[in-house]
């Protein structure tokens, strides 16, 4: 007997064993068709890959360098269920190699959602990372976190979403159809380079949580390396969320568009507060028309800071709809351009370095 197999059979005296993790599977062991194929077939894939997340905890679909079409969403609703792949894609364009989920199933909802199966629990450490995200004028939104504890989203990237205004690349929120007692926020999560491509009236990343009632919101979550490209939608819209934390944040508008870049809108009357949040070396951009907007609309906006490195790209920033407290704190390089209000040392607190 070799070493190894001493070794192998000790183990199973444990009941143990030296092979393979099983948690992960891929489309060839499922039977998972790739490449382009039938709005049938695209649907068996979806559902051979839903079957198999739902199964159990910890579950992990190996995406590999597949392009895989998918007639409805890709839902990971069990603790530790993941999404792992190979994304390749370029910053502006679709993907043409990586990872890749194409979404070809009835208008509306999400291409990827990390979303508790149970609506009395939290959905606890999902993880999607290194997919690429296709969604074919039909997705209403891209990739979505909600009611997740501790989520992790790494090289993600969405195009062709639902060219409309309430369409999103990406969204981090509650889960909306939650009935328990849990905590229901995005929470604790890690995102790092993740990219929105949207076209008309769609939006890039939407920070939310539930409308008339505590907590359920975005929080204690770090956002690293994200960047929106957009032409008539906001980039960032930031709702309902606290002690968040940006680094590298970058927004390309399209010719002709209108879009805003940022924009900070909370209603305390509906308990939607933005909060503690920190924005750290954001960076606008436009191929012409106005320069692009950062708008605070609404009293439920405090304690939040940003520092504004786009010394090339003014942007226009905006109050409206109330006053806003002076907690906030924004710092801009070699800026001028701000209105409505804003003043250098005034309130909100501003300073123009």
């Amino acid at each position: 007997m070799t070493p190894t197999e001493a070794f192998n059979a000790f183990l199973a005296s444990l009941g143990q064993s030296n092979s393979a993790p099983s948690n992960t599977t891929n489309a060839d062991t499922l039977g998972v068709v790739t490449g382009v194929v039938s709005d049938a077939q695209s649907t068996i894939n979806a559902q051979l890959i839903n079957d198999y997340l739902a199964s159990k905890d910890c579950a992990v679909f190996d995406w590999r360098d597949d392009l895989i079409h998918v007639g409805e969403t890709i839902r990971l609703g069990r603790n530790g269920n993941g999404l792992v792949g190979i994304s390749a894609a370029p910053v502006f364009g679709p993907a043409t190699s990586g990872a890749r989920a194409f979404f070809t199933g009835t208008a509306g909802g999400y291409v990827l959602l990390a979303c508790p199966t149970s609506n009395t629990e939290d959905l606890c450490s999902p993880s999607i990372v290194g997919v690429s995200v296709l969604g074919n004028d039909l997705a209403d939104h891209g990739v979505g976190f909600q009611g997740c504890y501790l989520p992790r989203g790494d090289r993600l990237h969405v195009w062709g979403i639902k060219p409309v205004n309430g369409s999103f690349g990406f969204v981090f929120s509650h889960n909306p159809d939650h009935t328990g007692s849990a905590v229901n926020c995005c929470y604790g999560g890690t995102f790092g380079s993740l990219t929105a491509h949207v076209v008309g009236g769609a939006n890039g990343f939407l920070f939310t949580g539930k409308a008339n009632s505590s907590g359920t919101n975005t929080c204690f979550s770090t956002f690293q390396y994200c960047h929106a490209t957009m032409v008539n939608g906001d980039a960032f819209y930031c709702q309902k969320g606290d002690d968040n934390n940006f680094m590298q944040i970058g927004v390309s508008r399209g010719a002709g568009g209108t879009g805003r870049g940022l924009v900070m809108a909370a209603d305390p009357a509906t308990t939607l507060h933005w909060v503690g949040n920190v924005i750290h070396n954001m960076n606008l951009s436009k191929t012409d028309g106005a320069n692009l907007k950062i708008t605070l609309h609404g009293t439920g906006i405090r304690g939040n800071r940003i520092t504004y490195n786009g010394v090339d790209y003014r942007p226009d920033i905006e109050l409206t709809g109330g006053a806003v407290m002076n907690a906030n704190q924004f710092d801009f390089l070699g800026q001028s351009n701000y209105n409505n209000g804003w003043v250098a040392g005034g309130n909100p607190s501003m300073s123009v370095w």
